[in-house]
């Protein structure tokens, strides 16, 4: 009767341990994926933010008839070419 008894009390320990691990990591992966989103900006590509220097005709101007970003990306060709 004791053996019984003691195996009942590790096996009802065993699956609460279980049932309480299974509902902790639903619990975690809920919050997890509802506030600390990692990879919010994976989305984003480098094209879709940056200027075509081929568009801009800048041969025989002033810097002044530029945006800041076009006068920089100008001089970034230019620098690098």
């Amino acid at each position: 009767m004791k053996k019984i008894k003691k195996i009942s009390n590790i096996f009802l320990a065993v699956l609460i341990i279980a049932v309480a691990g299974i509902l902790g990591y639903l619990a975690g992966s809920s919050i997890n994926g509802k506030y600390f989103i990692v990879d919010k900006y994976a989305s984003l590509t480098r094209e879709k933010y940056s200027d075509d220097i081929s568009s801009i005709q800048y041969e025989g101007k002033s810097p002044e008839q530029f945006t800041p970003i076009q006068a920089f990306l100008i001089s970034l060709k230019n620098s690098t070419s």
